[in-house]
């Protein structure tokens, strides 16, 4: 009896692995469709390696149809791969001398060092009045790299009153209208006729803010003690450049959109080195910032207060970074690194508060003329209502 329920149990299990085994077909559907070429896993390591590039091995196939495979392929590894890499274009000549980074660059793949040498920044620290304690209106966060459009600004942390003491980033190029985006790039004129509250919400449709005062002071110092931004050679020597400002041709421009995009920096002006016309700007990390003056003045993310002392804005009209009353607080917090320097240096000029509570706008435009600079500093507009076609803005994050 024992064994006849053996022999029984046996026939059961071989009956029910024979119904699993007729089940269904385990052969592919078809045959690889053509023009499906795959990277092999060899091509993309020497990619990431050395920076060879790969073209796709055409007898390297998976079916279309199921059961094809559900993973990401390696022709979708490697092409996004390539298409993230390609856009980094910082060579050792733009990372300050001993920082290490990653280089894509064709014959010079790899980790490397940076050979830019980098000019001491200022260390003093005027004394005011009063210092308050001033809580950042951002949170610095992780710095992304190789985002499409933007730098990188180095921070100052030897004067964290007027100066941003964290890294950030700031558009490269005044905000672009793409398809109703605040979008930095070279091609296409800058955005204008809009409200200082309404390019405030465009900035933070893509995580981003208008600039504040505290990180344009610190672009414009990290532009003023290099002597490369000097149109005379050695920093305080002739003029800062002062870009697209002497109204020829008496329209916005575009920023370089050919071969090397920083290889053209009087592009669309007529004028060549070493007019104080060129566009671009080199700040202490190498980076290059377009149209930081002229072409068109742009907002910020800040209202004024009138008045003297630490946190106000003296209104005086029209005048000069260098007059003895901004010395207590404006000249610091948005003027030059000298209190000899003024216009005839390419500063541009100082406004005032007029009236109480309108936004701030700087850097002049394109027909503003000689007397502009990155320094311009006025505030005349109103942020709700007010609109120029001359008036754009950036975005910082």
């Amino acid at each position: 009896m024992q064994k006849l329920m053996t022999v029984v149990l046996g026939l059961v299990f071989a009956f029910s692995l024979g119904r699993t085994a007729v089940a269904g077909s385990i052969n592919s559907p078809g045959a690889p469709s053509a023009g499906s070429g795959l990277y092999t896993l060899s091509q993309i390591y020497n990619y990431l390696n050395l920076g060879v590039e790969a073209t796709p091995v055409p007898s390297f196939q998976e079916p279309l149809a199921a059961p094809a495979s559900t993973m990401r392929t390696t022709k979708e590894i490697y092409n996004t791969i390539h298409e993230i890499l390609s856009q980094c274009d910082i060579g050792a000549d733009n990372v300050e001398s001993g920082k290490k980074f990653f280089s894509t660059q064709p014959g010079n793949w790899g980790l490397r060092t940076g050979t830019l040498a980098v000019l001491p920044r200022p260390t003093a620290t005027p004394t005011v009045t009063a210092t308050p304690t001033i809580t950042p209106t951002t949170t610095p966060t992780a710095t992304p790299t190789c985002l499409p459009g933007w730098i990188r600004v180095p921070g100052n942390p030897s004067n964290p009153t007027y100066q941003e003491t964290a890294d950030f980033l700031v558009m490269k190029y005044e905000a672009k209208d793409v398809s109703g985006t605040a979008t930095s790039q070279a091609s296409g004129v800058p955005w204008t006729s809009i409200t200082r509250n309404n390019a405030a919400s465009k900035c933070s449709a893509i995580g981003a803010h208008l600039c504040t005062i505290k990180e344009a002071q610190t672009i414009n110092r990290s532009i003023d003690d290099l002597a490369s931004n000097w149109n005379g050679g050695t920093v305080g020597s002739g003029r800062l450049y002062i870009g697209h400002t002497d109204g020829a041709p008496s329209t916005t421009l575009a920023a370089d959109t050919t071969g090397d995009p920083d290889d053209d920096p009087y592009v669309g002006t007529g004028d060549s080195s070493p007019s104080d016309q060129r566009r671009t700007f080199i700040l202490h990390n190498g980076q290059i910032i377009w149209d930081w003056s002229g072409n068109v003045t742009e907002w910020f993310g800040t209202t004024c207060e009138d008045g003297t002392g630490f946190g106000k804005w003296t209104f005086v009209g029209w005048d000069q970074w260098y007059e003895d009353w901004l010395d207590d607080y404006e000249r610091e917090a948005a003027g030059p690194t000298s209190d000899a320097w003024g216009s005839a240096q390419g500063t541009g000029l100082y406004f005032g508060c007029n009236p109480v509570g309108s936004a701030f706008q700087r850097g002049g435009c394109y027909s503003d003329g000689s007397g502009t600079g990155m320094y311009q500093f006025c505030t005349w507009y109103n942020a709700t209502s007010s609109t120029n076609a001359a008036l754009g803005f950036r975005c910082c994050k």
